[in-house]
């Protein structure tokens, strides 16, 4: 599998370098301000990430959200920047029509992205039915944005769509706005609890690596199929870096719940040192 993703991912994210390369030489052919162009090393450093995260953990969502949103951004630059360089030409024509829809996947592929950190799962079922809905509305958005008429300015200063239809203008300019807000909502939602839980794995500065006194126990609690054998310093497997945390010498008074939620189902509670 990892080849196999390593293959893919690899190819995709030189089109999407070389995809930026032509936009940035386009744009300042265009007389774009290389300050305004401070975007496209994130859209590089996505791609690449991506590239990283399908050869390591390949199926990864969160390294084909990363491609995703990479590769669509770069196209649309280099599209747009095209479209602005050779404008009448049968081919800047034809390019300007892709920007009128790609900003839609590519910011729908970075929104989605906090809710499925670290494991690429979404963290309960309530989220699935959310997922659906954004997808849904991402197609209806780019379908409506693709056929919005005028002067489309999501790359440099903008160029008429060549397939706009006037009487679509009112519901795409709803249906974009309206989308907009509901990406905001949805990488807020999963943003803060990612922050949140990232505070509470931190134990506080002196309280030791089982967090505060109050958090602690004096007993551990119970162990799938009877005591636990010791007091074990690590537990093997997904628990491992769970327990890599704690110290080298058991105390009994230590135990703390795993911060991990990868390492809950195997990992009720981990021996930390005092």
């Amino acid at each position: 599998m990892v080849r196999v993703g390593g293959r893919v991912a690899w190819p995709v994210c030189v089109v999407s370098l070389s995809l930026v390369a032509v936009g940035a030489v386009l744009a300042l052919g265009n007389g774009t301000d290389a300050r305004a162009l401070g975007h496209l090393p994130f859209v590089a450093v996505c791609a690449v990430v991506a590239a990283v995260i399908e050869t390591g953990r390949p199926g990864n969502a969160v390294g084909r959200l990363l491609a995703l949103g990479g590769f669509s951004f770069a196209l649309m630059e280099a599209c747009g920047e095209y479209a602005l360089y050779r404008p009448g030409t049968a081919l800047g024509t034809v390019l300007a029509w892709p920007q009128t829809w790609l900003w839609v996947p590519a910011n729908t592929a970075f929104a989605l992205i906090p809710p499925l950190l670290p494991d690429g799962r979404a963290p309960s079922r309530r989220w699935r039915p959310v997922v659906i809905a954004v997808v849904a509305a991402a197609g209806v958005t780019a379908m409506l944005g693709s056929l919005r008429p005028g002067v489309n300015t999501q790359v440099g200063a903008g160029v008429v769509n060549p397939l706009g239809v006037p009487a679509l203008a009112g519901a795409a300019a709803v249906a974009e706005a309206a989308f907009t807000a509901l990406l905001g909502v949805v990488f807020a939602g999963g943003a803060i609890p990612l922050v949140v839980r990232a505070v509470r794995a931190t134990p506080p500065s002196g309280a030791g690596c089982g967090g505060s006194p109050t958090s602690r126990r004096s007993t551990p609690p119970s162990w799938p199929g009877g005591s636990p054998p010791g007091w074990p310093t690590a537990i093997p497997g997904r628990c491992g870096r769970a327990a890599a945390m704690c110290g080298s010498s058991p105390g009994p008074s230590a135990w703390h719940w795993c911060p991990w939620r990868s390492a809950r189902p195997c990992c009720a509670s981990v021996p930390c040192s005092r």
